[in-house]
């Protein structure tokens, strides 16, 4: 563009030349976006005003880079962060299964456990392998377990003792009647 007057370089952007010259005899920076239809190509065309000796005159320093420039490093970095974000998400959906699947099969083993005892089964037991809350439930039903055992086998105790303090009741009852029947 040496020696060639811009606004005439650029006739089809007139209008956002000649703001742009407003704004440097302003002394304000300007800018704006333009699309060279001969390369299909969006420019970021940018005035800034530059004072040069003492003789009062606005110079202009104007810049076109086109708009893929400005942008490569942003859309690169988009894309990695894209890429990473979904892989942490994938990373995260692994990790969140494994311990969620960890989890509801502790869970359905307790839940085994305690129909077992619902059912009767005193003798059954859970192996205790981890120190977490499933654990510390396990552990629980298991104390219940024995808890509950020795409590229904001393009912069963007490109840024999019951039957046999019953029947010898019954037998002294028997002699008693017998020997108040023979006077």
């Amino acid at each position: 563009l040496y020696n060639k007057d811009i606004i005439e370089q650029n006739k089809e952007f007139t209008s956002e030349y000649q703001k742009a010259f407003d704004a440097i005899n302003q002394n304000t920076s300007s800018s704006f976006e333009i699309e060279r239809k001969e390369t299909s190509t969006t420019y970021y065309v940018s005035f800034a005003p530059i004072k040069l000796g003492d003789d009062g005159r606005i110079w202009a320093l104007v810049t076109e880079t086109p708009i893929r420039v400005l942008t490569e490093k942003s859309d690169r970095l988009f894309r990695i962060t894209l890429f990473v974000g979904i892989g942490g998400l994938l990373l995260l959906t692994l990790i969140l299964s494994f311990s969620l699947n960890k989890i509801t099969n502790r869970l359905k083993v307790a839940i085994n456990f305690s129909n077992k005892i619902s059912n009767g089964d005193l003798t059954s037991r859970i192996d205790v392998t981890e120190n977490d809350e499933i654990g510390k439930l396990v552990i629980s039903m298991n104390s219940m377990a024995d808890k509950i055992k020795s409590i229904v086998t001393n009912i069963i105790k007490s109840s024999a003792n019951l039957d046999t303090t019953s029947s010898e009741i019954t037998k002294y009852s028997s002699e008693l009647s017998e020997g108040a029947l023979s006077q």
